[in-house]
């Protein structure tokens, strides 16, 4: 911090009456400051929050005060021109007689509070002094004790002498007398970040934007100004180890030793980011115990089910016409041309892939059905369905046998009900004439039957127990 043609000392020099007291609430008119002595020190200060800030054009075109103060002594907070440098003529008096101890700015910019050392708190308005409202509850060790702890931040070996929130209220800071600036992570608690200074921080504020946190030090004049690198970068959540804080050393006031914002933020050194981007695998299944849903998008297998009803509504509304005639110089088309993949698959190979997997599985020592399945999964809401409807007799009992095995693994669970509802729709002839298809789908049944109810039952469980916690 230095003293250039940037810098301004605020003067309480104003125009107007000095003797008046501040009007009721609802009172209208103009009225200037009270007698005001600039020998007591200020406890407490605040600014209007945003993006223009105190010295924004709007407040100064509409004469708003933008800073707002407290001193040692006072039973009234002090209203401060940004564009005038000077005292607004309008002050806020506390409501009990008590001295102010705090006060606070709206983030609109309209209103400002005033705490005094009773516990009680007053609004008022900033452009006409007028007081909007008060708050009469005080603030005692009782209600303090009646709040609920809701979480823990260990890691700081010695004093906290001051923290602060993130804007968007993620994260919590705090210096300690250990001369560490720890950042944690509220929603799980872990020490994500953390530098060691030379001297150790009396205080600490988030800008209201998010982009810097400004530190004041023990045996310094100016204000340290770091930079968020979230605003930049990606930066990992994880746990960070007492043992991983680096030190920093702060730059001089003619800033040697600092650096830029940008080569700042997109310093790569000591991100230690190689440690947690590593790719994760999904399982399949978390647990055996555990009924797991299919990854498959829902449309693809709602359409499954519906493939009838949505061919239906897609023919066209009048018959197609006879084709015009080809000119002179194109050769007709040959009427044995194949203009179906279907046709060229069949004549191809024969049989499908769908089908020889089958077959494979059906007479293989250990019957497993997973590849085919897989393969399944894999294909077309029209070409599952198509697959389906040309089994053979001979091929309905290893898919019935290869549904249950799926169902016994809990893995697929809507898939397969989708499947077992496409083929009871397109083999209901070879389930009534079958006797060893009828004995598949009875023991299909019963597995079904039961994780049907297991799945009600847990899913009526945590039901009744979010009711109970939330009080409905």
């Amino acid at each position: 911090m230095r003293d250039d043609a940037q810098s301004f000392v605020f003067s309480e020099k104003a125009g107007g009456r000095r003797s008046r007291n501040p009007p009721q609430s609802g009172e209208k008119g103009t009225w200037a400051n009270r007698e005001f002595s600039s020998s007591n020190p200020v406890t407490c200060i605040a600014t209007v929050i945003g993006e223009g800030g105190a010295g924004n054009a709007e407040n100064a075109a509409r004469d708003l005060a933008g800073i707002i103060t407290g001193h040692r002594d006072s039973k009234s907070g002090s209203l401060w021109s940004f564009e005038n440098k000077s005292l607004g003529g309008r002050w806020a008096q506390t409501t009990d007689g008590g001295l102010v101890r705090s006060a606070g700015v709206s983030s609109c910019g309209t209103f400002c509070f005033i705490g005094s050392s009773n516990g009680r708190m007053a609004m008022y308005n900033i452009q006409s002094g007028i007081k909007r409202r008060q708050f009469p509850e005080p603030v005692s060790a009782a209600t303090a004790k009646r709040l609920k702890n809701m979480r823990e931040l260990w890691g700081a070996q010695g004093r906290i002498s001051d923290f602060c929130f993130s804007k968007d209220g993620r994260w919590v800071l705090g210096a300690s007398a250990d001369r560490v600036i720890r950042v944690w992570d509220l929603p799980t608690g872990h020490l994500i970040d953390g530098i060691r200074t030379k001297s150790d921080a009396t205080a600490m504020a988030f800008s209201g934007t998010g982009e810097f946190l400004a530190t004041a030090h023990v045996d310094s004049v100016g204000i340290n100004l770091w930079t968020n690198r979230t605003l930049f970068r990606h930066v990992p959540t994880r746990h960070l180890d007492e043992k991983d804080i680096v030190d920093m050393t702060a730059p001089f006031a003619s800033g040697e030793g600092g650096v830029g914002v940008i080569e700042a933020a997109l310093n790569p050194q000591g991100d230690g980011e190689d440690d947690c981007t590593g790719t994760y695998t999904t399982v399949d299944q978390l647990s055996s115990n555990m009924l797991t849903m299919s990854l498959i998008p829902r449309a693809r297998w709602q359409t499954l089910l519906n493939l009838d009803v949505i061919e239906q509504r897609n023919k066209p509304k009048e018959a197609p016409g006879t084709p015009e005639k080809a000119p002179f110089f194109l050769p007709p088309l040959g009427h044995t041309a194949e203009r179906s993949r279907i046709l060229r698959m069949s004549r191809d190979s024969g049989e499908s892939t769908f089908t020889k997997l089958l077959h494979e599985a059906a007479d293989g020592n250990n019957r497993d059905y997973t590849v085919i399945l897989a393969h399944l999964k894999a294909l077309s809401p029209s070409t599952a369905d198509l697959e389906i409807r040309s089994l053979q007799v001979n091929e309905l009992v290893p898919f019935v046998r290869a549904t249950t095995q799926r169902l016994r693994s809990r893995r697929d669970y809507q898939l397969v009900e989708s499947w077992v509802n496409v083929f009871l729709k397109c083999h209901p002839e070879g389930v009534m004439s079958e006797e060893d298809v009828r004995d598949e789908l009875r023991k299909w049944m019963v597995e079904q039957k039961r994780e049907a109810g297991r799945l009600a039952q847990l899913v009526g469980y945590c039901s009744g127990v979010a009711g109970f916690l939330s009080g409905r």
